[in-house]
C-alpha cells in the first residue's frame, strides 16, 4: 500500500495538474491520512537534506543522514504533526488573529523545540553513536534555533490557521519545512564548542 501512495504521489506530480492533485491528496488522506502524511514528510525531508548537503559541498552523499533525515520526517513529524494540529485546533478552534497567535506560540514553546531536539538527538546518534553529547547540544544551539523559527513559523502559521483547511495543514506544513529542514539539517550538525 506504501509503494502504491508513492508511485501515485509521484505520477501527479509529474502530470503537475495541481486541482487534480490536490483532489487526489484529499482522497489519500481520507484513506490513510498518517501513511499518506508520513510519505509526503519523508519526502519533503529527504530532499530538504539533500539540499543540505549540497549547500555544505560535500564531496559523497551521507547516505546514514539521508536515512535518518527522512526517517525523522515520515515516521516521527508526520504523526506528530497530525495529533498537533489536531489537538491545537480542537483547544483553539477560532481563526481569527488572537487564536492564531496563539496557536502559533503553543507550536513555537512546545512543538517546534520537540521536533528540533529530536534533529539534535539524530545527529548526536549518527556522529557519536550515542546521546551522551544531546544535552550539550541542546544547551548550545536550542535557544537560537528556536528564536530563527520565531522570524519563520509565526508567518507559517498565520497563513496555515488562517486559510488552510485542517487536513492540508501538515501539507502545507511540509512544504514550509522544506526550507527549515534545510536550516535543521546544517544546524543540527554544527559542532559542539569545546567544553
Amino acid at each position: 500500500r506504501m509503494f502504491r501512495l508513492l508511485a501515485l504521489l509521484g505520477v501527479a506530480a509529474a502530470l503537475d495538474l495541481p486541482t487534480s492533485a490536490l483532489s487526489w491528496y484529499a482522497v489519500q488522506l481520507q484513506a490513510a491520512p498518517i501513511a499518506t502524511k508520513s510519505v509526503t514528510a519523508a519526502t519533503v525531508f529527504c530532499a530538504s537534506d539533500l539540499c543540505a548537503q549540497r549547500i555544505e559541498r560535500r564531496a559523497r552523499l551521507d547516505r546514514t543522514r539521508l536515512a535518518l533525515t527522512t526517517a525523522i520526517g515520515g515516521l516521527y513529524f508526520a504523526p506528530a504533526a497530525h495529533f498537533w494540529y489536531r489537538a491545537v485546533t480542537d483547544l483553539i478552534p477560532g481563526t481569527g488573529l488572537l487564536d492564531v497567535l496563539m496557536k502559533a506560540a503553543l507550536g513555537q514553546l512546545f512543538f517546534g523545540p520537540l521536533v528540533t531536539c529530536v534533529f539534535f538527538a539524530a545527529a548526536c546518534v549518527q556522529t557519536d553513536r550515542s546521546l551522551r553529547h544531546l544535552p550539550r547540544k541542546i544547551k548550545s544551539d536550542l535557544l537560537a534555533v528556536q528564536l530563527a523559527g520565531v522570524g519563520f513559523w509565526p508567518f507559517v502559521d498565520l497563513i496555515s490557521y488562517s486559510f488552510i483547511p485542517i487536513d492540508f495543514i501538515p501539507l502545507f506544513i511540509n512544504l514550509a519545512s522544506f526550507v527549515w529542514t534545510i536550516f535543521l539539517s546544517l544546524k543540527s550538525r554544527t559542532a559542539l564548542p569545546a567544553r
